[in-house]
């Protein structure tokens, strides 16, 4: 299981509140070529994961709403630590269905082309 990274600007409400608004989030690595995000707007915020693609480019996904103003409830309210794990778990999703298409396309193109 991957270890929970600590960041003192995004772990808790009161930290996060400190933070300015603004238009990009504010980023964290957690993983080798994996973010956690932090996007703080006027009337709260959320969680974004940002792997990294290569070449410069990175893939953005909405997470859920941060607990700024709720409890956290592990689904569409998440803490920082739970922000981390969907993060994780949305990073293996990705790489699965990515490797599945990959397979999927090499068997289809290996196929007839006699």
């Amino acid at each position: 299981m991957a270890r929970t990274v600590r960041d003192a600007n995004l772990e808790s409400r009161a930290a996060r509140g400190r933070l300015k608004a603004k238009r990009k989030p504010h980023w964290r690595a957690i993983d080798r070529g994996l973010h956690l995000g932090y996007y703080k707007g006027a009337r709260g915020g959320g969680w974004v994961a940002r792997p990294y693609c290569g070449e410069g480019r990175y893939q953005e996904a909405a997470l859920g709403t941060a607990d700024d103003t709720l409890d956290a409830d592990g689904l569409a309210v998440l803490n920082f630590s739970q922000a981390q794990a969907a993060a994780r778990e949305w990073f293996q999703a990705e790489a699965k269905r990515a490797a599945g298409e990959a397979l999927e396309d090499e068997r289809f193109h290996g196929r007839g082309s006699s």
